[in-house]
């Protein structure tokens, strides 16, 4: 009974240890813990090799989000063009 609880015990870490390791790679933590509970270190496998979610999911950014990073509304040729025009030191 005692090596039986032991084994619940370990594999319920592993799911809270793969549910933590999903969320650092942009995942479902709760849907990564409940596959975890049934698959267990299979989950710990896909998880490791698939690619994190962010990389392949980014959104090109948006006016609005670049204002929020203070960044300006202008294009490469419009930064070009107040090069060219600026005064020669």
């Amino acid at each position: 009974m005692h090596e039986q609880a032991q084994f619940f015990v370990g594999w319920g870490t592993l799911s809270l240890i793969n549910a933590g390791l999903a969320q650092s790679k942009g995942r479902s933590g709760l849907l990564w813990w409940l596959i975890s509970i049934f698959f267990g270190p299979i989950a710990t496998f896909l998880i490791v090799v698939l690619p994190n979610a962010e990389a392949g999911m980014r959104a090109a950014p948006t006016p609005a989000s670049d204002c929020r990073r203070g960044r300006s509304r202008e294009t490469t040729v419009q930064v070009e063009r107040k090069a060219s025009q600026a005064w020669p030191c």
